[in-house]
């Protein structure tokens, strides 16, 4: 009779480790599927970013929880501190390369994908300097004949030609049927006795 009591005191003890093993197994495979069916994630914290003429630095904040790569369509003005990553949180420096002389706004698309299939697009734009700085190199001002006030000036003219608005002709600046403006042509219109001439504004 106590033979009978130990074989099924054994076979309980073999049916709950059984079980046990079962358990464990099939929660062990319920978490891995879990966790290899975790959501995929990209995130950025601005999808817009905008730099003043001058240009400069910007900070563009990255989360993924899997592998990511930045295509750059304005490498030409615009460089990253980081072009591809991995799983986790990242801070990437954007930085001009130069001013933007352009005359226009530059804008590009930073394309940011992940191995997860996610994708975010950053708009990288910067703005234009109004007046270029055409001539790098001025000459100092001649102030010869500028000590007059307008009165003096006024004062001093016997004889003026005013040349008139002929850039605004149609055709040109012969249309009106004035000749093209040389400085010989201002020479010999002095040499007449004329001491004043309004030239018109471009």
């Amino acid at each position: 009779m106590n033979l009978l009591g130990k074989d099924e005191e054994k076979m309980k003890i073999k049916y709950s480790f059984k079980t046990l093993v079962f358990l464990i197994t099939v929660i062990s495979f319920f978490s891995s599927k879990k966790a290899s069916s975790a959501a995929p994630e990209l995130t950025v914290d601005q999808s817009v970013i905008t730099f003043t003429p001058e240009g400069g630095t910007q900070d563009l904040s990255l989360v993924s929880n899997t592998d990511w790569s930045v295509s750059n369509p304005a490498s030409s003005w615009l460089k990253l501190s980081a072009a591809s990553g991995s799983s986790g949180s990242v801070v990437i420096y954007l930085t001009t390369l130069s001013e933007n002389g352009t005359g226009s706004t530059r804008t590009e698309y930073l394309v940011i994908n992940s191995s997860n299939g996610q994708a975010r697009r950053v708009k990288v734009s910067q703005d234009a300097t109004i007046y270029p700085t055409y001539n790098t190199s001025p000459q100092p001002p001649d102030a010869t004949g500028m000590s007059s006030n307008a009165a003096q000036l006024a004062a001093k003219i016997s004889l003026g030609w005013n040349i008139g608005n002929t850039f605004e002709a149609p055709g040109g600046e012969t249309g009106w049927g004035s000749p093209v403006i040389t400085e010989d042509y201002v020479k010999f219109v002095k040499q007449q006795g004329f001491n004043a001439i309004r030239i018109p504004c471009a």
